[in-house]
């Protein structure tokens, strides 16, 4: 039995046992088609006269399960969830799914891989980059905070009775402000993450940084071979950043030509046409990355991209 099937027994069976904790509700199975085709599964929970129905995801606890947390601990984290999600006022997000006067200044893009998202881009608003997809999505909460997501469909966009062109023009104006850009040496983001000795016997770095309008580029003048991570301040869905006005250019005109990795969706690297690396060995870089340290869900693309300083043209390059 593969492990889709098993992921639905089991929530056959929670399902079952939360209907009878919760016998004034209804309980169901969803999938959730979720980035690069990937399906999770969820209990949709709705109590009777309730416009409110929480979806609980219940991948992970299945993982749970498999590394032996009891199943009633289990259909006790989804009774908890289901009530806190009750508690919370909705009111605040259904004001601003309801009209595009509300939700406007809460949009923001996204880049996904368009090939290995196919089937749901048939159901949401898109335009192409290459072989890419900008999607829009909205963030539910305070700017810059992205705990509450919700990507735009068709259907919310034929409730708001604009077009793709509006929507597009309206989150390109937002992003910078809702998810303000950033360049920084690899280095130091690295350093962020792990333990300073790590980098005890590396030499010092001479950064300079500037700042423009929802951008901030820090460049090292001490590296030889500098790379960088280009993302967004959260750290999140920061591989669209590369396509705000004027970050490309900004960077052409510090680093001149350049390579772009899309390690994930939400960063890529960004390496100096100047180093004089192979493209290919540039391709096999990203492709081993995604096969060994990457979420499937997370990955961009296998290929990589160029951005021609003096035509100012970004271009896919696939082998």
């Amino acid at each position: 039995m593969n492990e889709m099937n098993e992921i639905y027994e089991f929530a056959c069976t929670l399902k079952s046992e939360v209907a009878a904790v919760l016998p004034d509700c209804t309980v169901r199975i969803n999938h959730v088609r979720k980035n690069n085709g990937h399906v999770r599964t969820g209990l949709v929970i709705a109590k009777e006269g309730s416009k409110l129905a929480p979806t609980i995801y219940i991948d992970g606890m299945y993982r749970l399960y498999q590394d032996g947390v009891s199943k009633a601990q289990l259909i006790q984290k989804v009774i908890d969830a289901y009530e806190e999600a009750c508690t919370n006022d909705t009111t605040p997000m259904q004001n601003v799914l309801s009209s595009f006067a509300n939700a406007k200044d809460r949009l923001f893009i996204k880049l996904i891989n368009e090939e290995k998202n196919r089937e749901m881009l048939q159901d949401i608003p898109h335009r192409m980059v290459q072989d890419l997809a900008i999607v829009y999505a909205l963030h539910l909460k305070d700017a810059l905070d992205f705990s509450g997501i919700v990507t735009v469909t068709n259907t919310l966009l034929q409730t708001w009775g604009i077009d793709e062109e509006t929507l597009y023009t309206q989150a390109m104006l937002n992003t910078p402000r809702v998810s303000p850009a950033i360049l920084c040496p690899l280095r130091e983001m690295m350093e962020s993450f792990l333990p300073t000795a790590q980098f005890l016997n590396a030499p010092p770095m001479d950064i300079s940084e500037y700042d423009f309008d929802g951008f901030t580029l820090k460049i090292d003048n001490g590296n030889d071979m500098p790379l960088y991570i280009v993302t967004n301040k959260a750290k999140l869905f920061g591989a669209a950043s590369l396509l705000l006005p004027q970050v490309m250019e900004k960077i052409g005109e510090f680093l001149g030509s350049f390579y772009i990795l899309p390690s994930s969706i939400h960063e890529s690297i960004i390496v100096p046409a100047s180093c004089a690396m192979e493209a290919s060995e540039l391709i096999h870089m990203v492709r081993q990355v995604n096969e060994t340290n990457v979420d499937p869900e997370e990955i961009l693309s296998d290929n990589i991209y160029y951005y021609d300083k003096v035509e100012k043209s970004f271009t896919v390059i696939t082998e």
